[in-house]
């Protein structure tokens, strides 16, 4: 509001500044989808002013609140996107004008050159909605090409795929605290990634930030030239606004319980109205399901041994944090998700148990400090995020198990035991002891042993570092991605050579161990059809990308990725399988293989070597499993022979891996690289 030289108040500046040319027009819209614009800010009116907006087609939002197409007001500063559906001919324009107060600009969409292809892409998410931190594996795998007849197999490995996932980090109330995978030495951008058809991501949205969509991208793009867009929203909630003061509960051991905590602001509050507890043992962990439980930062809990162990059957349970981000991490001792009884185990689950208590999902950590996570035998959306298990200067600790199998309740006649269903390490540290004997390391850093059979496992924007042998094992994967990590090896347990990273395929033993495995009614496992089921029962797929490398300095030689069966007796071969932009470092005692691939179908790309190394492959259609080719490797170029890989030298071999995306995002012979989704 102005002030004129008599002193009489002017009337308020109700007229924005021009908009014409902030929207950024889309070229090369699929047809017939909804096209999002890029945002734009209301600039040039006084803060006091509620000016007018309007559409004339589509809908429009303001800041993270819903799309809508009424007349409605906006304020200085606030952010504006629109929206609508593209045209259903190819090459046609679809113009929307936006109007604010008399200024306007129009977004216009013009349709690709069309084809049958763009019809078929589908982006598949584990989740859709829930609470931040959120993590989501996405898939587009399962799309289909039938005008260059790719089938689902060669979608997998032949096209490029340039994921976007609606999250600049600029949004007001964002949660995270970097735009990057900090823990990384990339420290890659978290929002765009180039790469294959499984990738994962964790969305953030503040305290104070209600409820915010994100609408995540995929544009794929064939060796013909071919481009197509597709997106899927995504729903987040601040975790203030999906649990009541009523559902919270905040726990301090240096701070007075009869005080009322929510009086003292901090970077996450404590609500007015949430139950305050001294101790961890004060929270009933049997009764946790839709609760969020906040352990203060700065607090060390690791005296209340074991406390921590949540019943089965709980659902939507968030333990995380309040208090200050400058202060360390809440510590407590290991965390039990989904034990068996109140204050028990895992093992042996009994038939009554089950039926009575079900099995939990949607269950988060976040920002914790912690020796060791153990989750049940079938976590369902479990995930971990922020969490720091870096023990390298105590006795123990910096290990988890992503499942614990136990006795592996369905050879026991069990049933009502479903595939895990994703499960999600995110932007945690994981470092063995230096302490002591070597055995105070542990055996694995992320483990998933005992034929844990995840499907939709995302483990990105990690540090892994010491253990007795494997730093990541997961036995019996179906959907995977490893993405965004430091894997640095150090494998001290005097058991032989150890790998960095193993995947195996759900083959484990014998064809006849998962017959009796139920799955979830509807889950995505069942949806996705299997690959050849006479030869390998629910065999995996992975993505492994944007990922360092070494053996480390200390302990047993070793490889930095095995996809190989355990021995010749073993069906634990996966279905496809693609390894790209992975740095390998120098190491003291690398003196074995880098990469052991065993897989019906394996896609290497972008490999780059500080050291030689020796690449085994193992493709059980060309060879039997005593006859491997070894082909050295220098700077990610093949030397010798490729004749056993499928394809041949340019179809899933080593160093020339057509349709992939290398490095530097440059095209390796016929690689389609597609252009930027947004």
């Amino acid at each position: 509001m102005k002030s004129g030289a008599s002193g009489i108040l002017a009337p308020l500046d109700r007229i924005p500044d021009s908009l014409v040319g902030q929207f950024i027009d889309n070229a090369s819209a699929p047809i017939g989808q909804v096209i999002t614009s890029n945002q734009i800010t209301v600039t040039g009116i006084d803060p006091q002013a509620d000016v007018s907006i309007s559409v004339d087609i589509g809908e429009y939002q303001i800041n993270a609140n819903a799309w809508t197409s009424v007349a409605g007001v906006v304020n200085v500063g606030d952010l504006v996107r629109v929206r609508h559906t593209s045209s259903a001919s190819p090459l046609t324009p679809t113009n929307q004008t936006l109007t604010i107060d008399g200024e306007q600009d129009t977004f216009t969409s013009t349709t690709e050159s069309g084809g049958a292809f763009d019809a078929n892409i589908n982006i598949v998410a584990s989740r859709t909605s829930g609470v931040s931190p959120m993590s989501v594996v996405f898939q587009a795998y399962t799309s289909t090409d039938p005008v260059n007849t790719r089938d689902q197999s060669e979608v997998f490995r032949e096209l490029g795929y340039y994921w976007d996932f609606d999250d600049p980090f600029t949004r007001p109330n964002q949660g995270a605290t970097s735009a990057t995978y900090s823990l990384t030495t990339r420290n890659e951008s978290k929002d765009t990634i180039i790469g294959g058809p499984i990738v994962a991501h964790t969305f953030e949205v503040a305290e104070g930030g209600g409820s915010q969509v994100f609408n995540v991208r995929v544009r794929v793009k064939t060796p013909e030239g071919e481009e197509y867009l597709q997106e899927i929203p995504i729903t987040c909630q601040a975790q203030d606004s999906y649990f009541s003061g009523a559902n919270t509960i905040a726990v301090s051991n240096t701070l007075n319980t009869a005080d009322d905590w929510s009086l003292t602001s901090y970077d996450r509050n404590v609500p007015s109205t949430a139950t305050r507890v001294a101790t961890l043992g004060a929270v009933n962990w049997d009764t946790a399901g839709g609760k969020r439980i906040l352990l203060k930062r700065g607090d060390d809990f690791s005296g209340e041994g074991g406390i921590i162990r949540l019943l089965m059957g709980q659902s939507n349970v968030m333990i995380s944090w309040f208090g200050n981000l400058a202060d360390s991490r809440p510590e407590t001792s290991t965390i039990y998700l989904g034990v068996k009884s109140s204050g028990g185990t895992f093992f042996d689950v009994s038939q009554a148990q089950v039926n009575a208590l079900g099995w939990g999902s949607n269950v988060t950590l976040d920002g914790i400090r912690l020796p060791g996570i153990e989750n049940c035998t079938a976590p369902l959306d479990f995930g971990w995020h922020d969490c720091d298990l870096d023990y390298n200067a105590q006795s123990s600790g910096g290990g988890a198990t992503l499942v614990n199998r136990g006795d592996v309740p369905w050879a026991n006649g069990i049933t009502g035991v479903p595939f895990p269903r994703g499960i999600y390490v995110s932007e945690c540290t994981f470092i063995g002891s230096e302490v002591g004997a070597q055995s105070s390391s542990p055996l694995l850093n992320i483990s998933g042993l005992q034929s844990a059979c995840p499907t939709y496992l995302g483990i990105f924007g990690c540090y892994c570092r010491r253990a007795g042998e494997h730093n990541i094992r997961v036995q019996g994967a179906k959907i995977y991605c490893i993405q965004d990590c430091d894997i640095m090896g150090e494998h001290v347990g005097g058991q032989g050579g150890k790998h960095n990273i193993t995947m195996r395929g759900q083959g484990y033993n014998q064809v006849g161990d998962f017959s009796d495995l139920e799955r979830l009614s509807g889950s995505m496992g069942d949806a996705l059809s299997e690959f050849d089921s006479d030869k390998v029962p629910s065999t995996g797929l992975g993505v492994m990308q944007r990922l360092t490398l070494s053996s480390g300095n200390v302990g047993q030689a070793s490889t930095n990725i095995s996809t190989y069966p355990t021995n010749a007796n073993n069906l634990e071969l996966i279905e496809d399988v693609l390894h790209q932009d992975i740095e390998i470092q120098d190491s003291t005692v690398q003196d074995i293989s880098d990469i052991r691939l065993g897989g019906r179908r394996m896609t290497v790309t972008s490999i780059t070597y500080h050291t030689g190394g020796i690449t085994r492959t193992y493709n059980p259609e060309v060879e039997p499993l005593s006859n491997l080719t070894n082909n050295e490797v220098v700077n990610g170029v093949i030397v010798g022979t490729t004749a056993n890989m499928v394809g041949g030298p340019t179809r899933g071999s080593i160093g020339n891996s057509d349709n992939r995306i290398d490095q530097n995002g440059q095209t390796d012979d016929v690689l389609p690289i597609p252009t930027a989704p947004r």
